[in-house]
């Protein structure tokens, strides 16, 4: 007996934002690993990889209950749209890691438990968790509490989700419409949010 599921997805093309729903048989990152698989199944040129949107708030929420990082591993991909959103984030350097024509940046950042950690407020990494954010990598920082305890914080942990009515879930054209208002209302709303800053 072959069962057979459905699920629904929406890219925008413009702005390389795919909203899906995840259900019990498919997780968060199973979808990210077909989708990415699906991508460059059909886009010979390029390779895609592709990263969750990230909650920003809960992520630096996160964050900041570290007391003293102790390591930031971190990949930042350049887009292939959105280049100038890219580029504010990163103006002294961002152009010079597209003229390496490498597709990605990855680095690891650490610090010795007997001084104060890595200062997660320098403007570098702030940059990077805003990257992070809108989609342009991932980030996995780890360390301590003042009381001894291991804690971590990813981008993985702190997905952009947005609740999908019942009356959508099992109708494509009201899927892709509510998910299409949504990625509209996200990216009104992150550029409201640089405005203000």
């Amino acid at each position: 007996m072959l069962l057979s599921q459905r699920y629904f997805f929406f890219f925008d093309l413009r702005s390389e934002i795919v909203a899906f729903m995840t259900a019990q048989s498919i997780s968060r990152k199973n979808f990210v690993s077909y989708f990415q698989s699906l991508l460059n199944e059909y886009a010979h040129e390029v390779k895609f990889e592709v990263f969750l949107k990230t909650n920003s708030k809960a992520l630096k929420d996160q964050i900041k209950r570290i007391d003293k990082v102790s390591k930031v591993d971190f990949t930042v991909v350049p887009p292939n749209s959105n280049e100038d959103e890219f580029n504010d984030l990163f103006p002294k350097n961002g152009g010079e890691i597209k003229e390496t024509r490498a597709t990605k940046l990855q680095q690891t950042l650490s610090s010795s438990k007997k001084d104060e950690g890595i200062n997660m407020s320098a403007s570098f990494l702030r940059r990077i968790v805003e990257a992070v954010s809108k989609g342009f990598g991932s980030i996995k920082v780890i360390g301590e509490t003042d009381d001894n305890h291991t804690l971590s914080a990813s981008n993985y942990d702190t997905p952009q989700k947005v609740l999908i009515p019942d009356k959508f879930k099992n109708d494509i054209e009201g899927f892709s419409n509510y998910a299409q208002l949504e990625i509209k209302s996200m990216l009104s709303s992150e550029n409201a949010n640089v405005i203000k800053e």
